[in-house]
This record gives structure tokens, C-alpha cells and sequence, in this order.
């Protein structure tokens, strides 16, 4: 996005120096490229899924929700969302929720 705080000169510098890391900018509201959102997705149809739970015990519910994303799911946001290096994405099929 466009937070001035993701482009100021000394953060840049330290996730390229001290964390080693490639920093990606995508546009400023591109959910179908960021990541998060498939992940927060996931999390989101656990707790529907689990509602019976969530409204006995909230924390176990968002327990369950944070396990029901898999490497598996990582693998595939990442590949759709066309992050570098984690495969191509030729086709429409993206695996995305994939396993659950």
C-alpha cells in the first residue's frame, strides 16, 4: 500500500540490510496480490465453520481458526499472489483453500 511509514528511507533499510529481505510494493489496494487477505480469509470461514465453539470459547475458536491455515495454503497464496520465487500461476485454478 501507500503508508508513508512501508517507503520511509530507514525502514526500507532496515528490511533490505538487517532482515535481508526483498521488499515487493504492490498497488495501493490490490487485495487479490496480498497475501493476508486469502489468509484472513481462511481464518474467517474456520471461526463461521466453528461458531458453535466461538461463542463458548472465543480463544479456542481463534485457536483452531490459526491452525486451519496450512503450509499447504501458504504455499498456494503465495504462488497466486504471484510473490517471487514461490512458482508460477499460469491458470485460474490456484489451489487457494485447498485442504481445508
Amino acid at each position: 500500500d501507500k503508508a508513508p511509514i512501508h517507503h520511509h528511507p530507514e525502514v526500507v533499510r532496515l528490511i533490505e540490510e538487517v532482515a535481508k529481505a526483498k521488499i515487493v510494493y504492490t498497488a495501493p489496494y490490490s487485495p487479490d496480490l496480498n497475501p493476508i487477505e486469502y489468509y484472513f480469509k481462511i481464518y474467517k470461514d474456520s471461526l463461521k465453520r466453528n461458531q458453535d465453539i466461538a461463542n463458548r470459547d472465543p480463544d479456542r475458536a481463534h485457536r483452531i481458526a490459526l491452525c486451519s491455515v496450512t503450509a499447504e495454503h501458504g504455499a498456494n497464496i503465495f504462488r497466486k499472489c504471484k510473490v517471487p520465487g514461490c512458482g508460477s500461476n499460469d491458470s485460474e485454478e490456484d489451489g487457494v483453500g485447498k485442504g481445508e
